[in-house]
């Protein structure tokens, strides 16, 4: 009996995807186009070139399915999302779109919506400010759901490492949002 193939682990349905079945990239494509946009947003924190990467993402994706030699299908995708963003930002101009939307809506690490739209464009601002290497940490940690250890082989650092950087950045989270839940809790 054949199973499904939105009932297929992500490493058979890639293995079919290198075969040519453009659905079981569909399924893939399907489970994870949230999560890597949520994390290209995340990391690029700007809605137009967070959309390119996440194109870009997936298109990487497939053109390079011969690479993939097995292993976590995930890790190896988020990899790919790392690389591409760090050179989105790195190559954007230090301009912004000023049509560029201010409220963009910010998940919190439930996936539910924050409502309060100071808040949200404050956190929103202070995560973009993080520096990279604790940014791409929260934002796999807190975003992307991915344990400390899967942290640790996507990024190549130590376990250790990866749960400092996780940490370090909630601590410049709090201080930096500090006046805004004080402002939140005097109402």
């Amino acid at each position: 009996m054949r199973v499904p193939l939105s009932e297929q682990s992500d490493e058979s349905l890639f293995e079919l995807v290198q075969k040519g079945n453009s659905d079981a990239f569909s399924v893939l494509y399907d489970r994870y186009d949230r999560r890597v946009y949520a994390y290209c947003l995340r990391m690029t924190n700007q809605v137009t070139l967070a959309e390119d990467t996440y194109q870009d993402v997936f298109v990487k994706v497939y053109e390079k399915r011969e690479s993939f030699s097995g292993g976590n299908f995930a890790r190896w995708l988020f990899t790919i999302a790392r690389t591409t963003s760090l050179n989105a930002i790195r190559d954007r101009k230090y301009t912004e779109d000023i049509t560029e939307p201010k409220f963009e809506p910010l998940l919190n690490s439930s996936g539910g919506m924050k409502t309060d739209w100071f808040l949200k464009e404050a956190l929103e601002k202070a995560v973009a400010a993080l520096p990279d290497e604790f940014r791409e940490c929260l934002v796999l940690r807190q975003y992307s759901g991915y344990s400390y250890q899967e942290i640790s082989e996507m990024l190549g650092i130590s376990l250790s490492l990866a749960k400092v950087r996780v940490f370090r950045a909630v601590r410049m989270l709090q201080k930096t949002l500090a006046p805004y839940i004080e402002d939140q809790h005097d109402e």
